[in-house]
Formats: structure tokens, C-alpha cells, sequence
């Protein structure tokens, strides 16, 4: 698996749907990993040279970008039922349910339905600190009324040697490709308000092996997912359990379209696709494609 870490020099303001700048992720969703890059070969091409960039991404599997430290990379949980004694599961059942990320180790022992004992369990429900986020006040002022008001504004701060991953996985020139647009996001940022400074990063370059199962039956998301229109099936299938998260924004100074994306961390009974969405009015492009993952069977979790 082909990955990119990013090591952040600055904040971090990826936004939410919510109340202003005061909802923030601490993750960056594969769109807008998608949007940056978009955007950032646009201002070293033509219109036409970006238009056929785009038409390649349809080959391109990017997945959204999880936590990292040092050595160690972070997994989504997937949505299926941890196989450990029923005992052990009723007593960490809520904290099982509070954990977002689970380590490498611990995600292939769940993919490949080992089993986990007590220690085991207690070991992946382990707080971290990652990074730690918080809000800062900032004025506005009102260009007509001239009225100043302030609010607040969400940010993450990586804790040393921590940051984001994300798996990506194309043919080599169309790699080459995303890597200058990275060198170029180094100094641009990536996130909400870069022009204040926040989102800026250095990144490397890596390969990682990740242990599968032989004979996979389920697919998990490491990547927001859009359904093509032959995928409906996918959502009927017995041990598939999904959740949905709102996406939307602004382009530009014009406010995007909200669309429901397949969250990450759900899981499939077949291996997903998704699709590229296009909005001619507003001249912008949404990443649904999937990148997922091979995994042994279980229960909804």
C-alpha cells in the first residue's frame, strides 16, 4: 500500500457542517484530499490539461487521511462486531463505541476475525494523544454597518512526531503528478483558511504492507463513498452496516451543494466503486470513488 504522511508545520482547520468556523475534523476526508490537489494542478495548467487530469482521476483511489505517530499509522474502526468472548465485549461496549481509530496491528487481527482477549481489547480502546484541538477568537467587521462582532474559529495541533496519512493507489504518471501538486499544497495549505496561515505541512512518501485476509468476504471504507447507480445492491446485503456524513462548503464564494457520502470505516458485502459527481453550474467536481479494503466477515457493530 502507497502512502503519503503528511507532518503539519502549522494548525489545522478542516471544517464541519455546523455552526460557522466552530465545527472542526481532525481527520481530512478523501474530497477534499481530492478538491486540494484538483486545485492546486489548476493553478500550474491549462483549463484543458486540468479537465483531462480530472477525467484520470476516475482511475485514482485516494483515501481519506488518518492519524500517525511516528512509525505507528491509525485505521478507522470498522462497523462490524470486534470477535472477542461476549463478556469482554459487554464490558468495554461503550468505550468500544467512543473509539474512532484503531492501530495497524489491531485493524489486521479485526479484517482477518482473530480473536482479541481482554488485554488485547483494553489496549485498543486506549485513549491517545494525537493532537490536541481548541478554539481561538477572532473579530469580524461588518463592511457596511462597520460594527465589529467576534466568533470562533476550531483548530487541530499535532502532537510531536504526529500527523496525517493517506493511501493512494494509480498509475505511476498520474502519481508523479499528485506529488507536484503536494510539493505545491506544502506552502499553500490545505484546509480551511490558509490565507491566515493554518494547514501548512511537509509530507514523505512510503510503502507499507498490510495483512489480508485469504478469503475475504467484506469490503471497509478508508474513503468517503458516492454509489454509482448500479450500486444500490450494495446497501441490501446482510453484514453491510454503513453510516452517512454530510459534505458541503463553498467553492470559490459560491456555497456547494450538501451531498450524503458513505462515512468511513463502513463496511460492504461487495466491493464498492462510487463515482466521480459534476456540477457544470458551479464548475466543480466531488470525489465519491471508493478506496477500500478486503476483510473476513462479521456481525454489525
Amino acid at each position: 500500500m502507497r502512502i503519503i504522511k503528511l507532518n503539519f508545520d502549522s494548525p489545522l482547520h478542516i471544517g464541519e457542517i455546523g455552526i460557522g468556523l466552530e465545527e472542526c475534523s481532525s481527520i481530512i476526508h478523501s474530497d477534499t484530499i481530492f478538491n486540494a490537489i484538483v486545485n492546486a494542478y489548476a493553478l500550474m495548467h491549462t483549463e484543458d490539461a486540468t479537465d483531462e487530469f480530472l477525467k484520470n482521476f476516475e482511475r485514482v483511489r485516494i483515501s481519506s487521511a488518518f492519524p500517525y505517530r511516528d512509525d505507528g499509522l491509525f485505521f478507522p474502526r470498522p462497523r462490524i462486531k470486534i470477535n472477542a468472548e461476549e463478556e469482554v465485549l459487554s464490558d468495554y461496549k461503550k468505550k468500544l463505541k467512543k473509539t474512532d481509530f484503531i492501530s495497524k496491528e489491531h485493524l489486521e487481527k479485526t479484517i482477518n476475525r482473530e480473536k482479541f482477549d481482554k488485554e488485547e481489547i483494553e489496549c485498543l480502546v486506549e485513549k491517545r494523544e494525537l493532537y490536541k484541538e481548541y478554539q481561538i477568537p477572532k473579530v469580524y467587521l461588518d463592511r457596511e454597518t462597520k460594527k465589529s462582532d467576534f466568533f470562533f474559529i476550531s483548530l487541530v495541533e499535532f502532537k510531536e512526531g504526529c500527523g496525517l496519512w493517506f493511501a493512494i493507489e494509480c498509475e505511476e504518471v498520474v502519481y508523479r503528478e499528485i506529488i507536484h501538486c503536494l510539493r505545491l499544497l506544502q506552502d499553500e495549505g490545505i484546509g480551511g483558511k490558509r490565507t491566515w496561515g493554518y494547514g501548512l505541512f511537509g509530507f514523505a512518501e512510503d510503502n507499507i504492507g498490510l495483512r489480508l485476509p485469504e478469503k475475504p468476504d467484506l469490503y471497509m471504507l478508508l474513503s468517503l463513498f458516492y454509489p454509482n447507480e448500479g450500486e444500490k445492491e450494495l446497501f441490501k446485503g446482510e453484514k453491510s452496516s454503513w453510516d452517512f456524513i454530510l459534505r458541503g462548503g463553498y467553492t470559490g464564494t459560491r456555497r456547494k451543494p450538501r451531498i450524503r457520502m458513505i462515512k468511513e470505516g463502513s463496511v460492504f458485502e461487495k466491493e464498492p466503486k462510487g463515482k466521480i459527481l459534476k456540477f457544470d453550474e458551479f464548475k466543480f467536481s466531488d470525489y465519491g470513488m471508493a478506496y477500500s479494503i478486503p476483510m473476513s466477515g462479521g456481525e454489525d457493530g
